[in-house]
């Protein structure tokens, strides 16, 4: 990680590209998917091609999300905090709840 004062981040339902997160400068946490019983990281698109995702929708195929967990929060936060840091973090999606808990990184 660059040393800059600051981090842009958001969560992969923001349906940018890993290439076009990367070009911007733009960190993110991936949600989670299921499609036919299979669980994937949203990892837009790599581990499965939009093509084939939503082709296995348009056959009817049961797919499902998930929101991303306090300790998936955490993981993906403290990777960008030094020793006696502070973070403030703004979470504007479904998982504010979620991403509150994240405060304690102690």
């Amino acid at each position: 990680m660059a040393d800059v004062p600051f981090i842009l981040s958001t969560e992969s339902v923001a349906d940018m590209t890993v290439e076009k997160f990367a070009s911007i400068g733009v960190e993110f946490v991936p949600f989670h998917f299921s499609l036919n019983g299979k669980e994937y990281s949203d990892d837009c698109f790599h581990s499965l091609s939009a093509h084939d995702f939503y082709t296995e929708m348009g056959k009817g195929e049961m797919t499902s999300t998930s929101q991303v967990s306090v300790g998936e929060y955490v993981a993906f936060f403290e990777k960008f905090l030094k020793p006696g840091a502070e973070m403030e973090v703004n979470v504007n999606t479904a998982t504010y709840a979620e991403a509150l808990k994240t405060n304690d990184f102690s």
